[in-house]
């Protein structure tokens, strides 16, 4: 089952605590109800900085809401949002209470009423980010840039401290700061210094002295920002770029006998008792013969792509153990898994976990970890049996629904021209939102995901979204991916064959727009990501 616990120390789990978040939004009109019925409380994990993890609470006919917050460290920044209106506040374990007015939402610079954990300090921190938005300067890359080029990194880090903390300084001039306020936004401030001289790196190709990396980390710092954990990312992607610049000029980047061979022991597929006993004589007699080499070549083969990954990732974080030290490594074994995960199939991802959860040492990380791994798998179940579906047969009609809303097209058997022209016949009278992505990258998956808002704007007779799958796509990950991210729509995978049939049909566009005849109007069309302009756009076919 891919749900298998992972049975770990308790040395290596850090407490999960959560904070009880309550409030009130008071003076509650219909009109403002109808347009936010819920707050939104968002945290962040740690290895996972580009993603808000949202908790809703719906109001109720009086304005109050209450949710509960899952927490890894003892102090978490968390974001309140209702309106348009945002603000940070730090929690702790226990009750914290929000309270606003909604006739002064608008009117109050910081219109927020704080109680339980952390009151004091929250009602603070949101008079500060009220100075700070009437007196900060706006911020300037390119000056801090030039101010920055000559100086030794400890000297940039110290001047890029100093200019971002000045506006608090001001602040603090004028009354009394309550130490954890002061520790939090000071904090802040390191970790946007890290930050920024970490991109200057990256874009500048410039190494930076390892003792940098104990501004990201210090002593007992369990304070968790999105500043830290932005940080914590740009000196994973920083130390990532490094070694693999560092591996390209090496022609040797094999393991150690021993470390491969126990690899293909553990994570092979469908080993015999005989295969066994000759991994494991290989690996007593610590060297490879050249039959050898095949027989164990032959085993990672049945699940190249595991092994491939397996093998980037012992290297590479064998160049950072000369390096780094143990918790900075333990961070880069988890961002190396959590920036994988939406590229790899479920029973690799649960296989890489094991692996690589059982060497991180910081109860912190390691948690985070498991809190990734397990949002991402969640919906296993779910997945399984949609792969079912997909594999009764191969479909013309378009119509394998294989999770709710979710319908899914892959035909080894027709052409893509005839493929894509059943979607467009099937969807007759809506507008047809068509978009050629990859689950594989990054921006490619954040352009999916954004079309689903398109689903809020038109009502279902009125448009229809349409996924085709980049070539070359794993069907596998193509598959599990839609299915838990929940990607309504339909689907559509293509061979290499049928691509260059379908990719024609749309106008050779990665975004294409069909009108209600099912004909092509718009190649090339506004990308999801400008909602505000692509809406009007797109009801002007109406």
């Amino acid at each position: 089952m891919l749900n298998t616990l992972l049975l770990l120390s308790p040395a290596l789990l850090a407490q999960t605590d959560s904070v009880t978040v309550t409030g009130r939004i008071r003076n509650l009109t219909p009109q403002l109800y109808r347009r936010s019925p819920q707050v939104l409380i968002t945290r962040t994990n740690i290895l996972q900085a580009s993603q808000e993890i949202a908790h809703p609470a719906p109001l109720d006919a009086e304005g109050r809401f209450q949710v509960k917050v899952p927490l890894i460290y003892p102090l978490e920044e968390l974001s309140f949002n209702f309106s348009n209106i945002t603000t940070g506040f730090l929690a702790a374990p226990g009750t914290l209470s929000i309270d606003l007015n909604a006739d002064s939402l608008y009117v109050a610079e910081a219109p927020f009423r704080f109680g339980g954990v952390n009151a004091q300090v929250n009602q603070q921190y949101a008079r500060y980010r009220a100075y700070e938005a009437k007196n900060r300067k706006k911020p300037d890359g390119e000056r801090l840039a030039r101010q920055t080029t000559g100086r030794t990194a400890a000297s940039a880090y110290r001047y890029l401290v100093d200019t971002f903390t000045e506006t608090f300084r001001a602040f603090a001039a004028s009354q009394t700061v309550l130490p954890l306020l002061s520790r939090w936004i000071t904090a802040i401030a390191r970790y946007d210094a890290a930050r920024f001289q970490y991109e200057q790196a990256m874009a500048e190709g410039t190494d930076l002295p390892a003792a940098l990396n104990d501004t990201l980390r210090p002593a007992d710092d369990r304070l968790l920002t999105v500043a830290r954990a932005t940080a914590m990312e740009r000196f994973s992607q920083y130390t990532v770029q490094g070694m693999s610049l560092l591996s390209a000029g090496q022609t040797n980047r094999s393991l150690p006998v021993p470390t491969l061979v126990d690899m293909v022991e553990r994570y092979g597929k469908n080993l015999s008792e005989t295969d066994r006993q000759r991994l494991r004589a290989i690996q007593a007699a610590g060297v490879i013969r050249q039959s050898d080499l095949r027989f164990v070549k032959g085993l990672m083969e049945q699940n190249a792509d595991l092994f491939q990954r397996l093998i980037n990732y012992e290297v590479l974080l064998g160049q950072g153990q000369t390096r780094y030290d143990t918790p900075s490594l333990d961070y880069l074994r988890g961002y190396t898994l959590v920036s994988a995960l939406p590229t790899l199939p479920l029973t690799n991802a649960q296989l890489l976990y094991r692996h690589i959860r059982s060497q991180i040492k910081d109860p912190y990380i390691g948690t985070s970890l498991t809190d990734v791994y397990n949002r991402e798998t969640k919906d296993s179940l779910l997945m399984q049996e949609a792969a079912g579906r997909l594999a009764t047969g191969d479909s013309l009609s378009g119509l394998n629904e294989i999770a709710s809303g979710i319908f899914a097209t892959r035909n080894r058997t027709a052409s893509g021209s005839q493929l894509l022209g059943t979607l467009l016949k099937n969807n007759a009278g809506r507008i047809v939102y068509a978009l050629v992505w990859s689950p594989m990258a990054e921006e490619s998956r954040q352009t999916a995901l954004a079309a689903q808002r398109l689903r809020d704007a038109f009502s279902p007779r009125e448009l229809a979204l349409l996924y085709i799958a980049a070539p070359d796509v794993d069907p596998t990950v193509w598959q599990e991916y839609i299915v838990k991210n929940n990607l309504k729509g339909d689907h559509l995978y293509l061979s290499a064959e049928q691509w260059n049939e379908g990719i024609s049909q749309l106008g050779n566009s990665y975004i294409s727009v069909f009108d209600r005849a099912g004909k092509l109007q718009k190649r090339s069309a506004i990308a999801p990501q400008e909602f505000d302009k692509l809406v009007p756009q797109l009801k002007k076919l109406l």
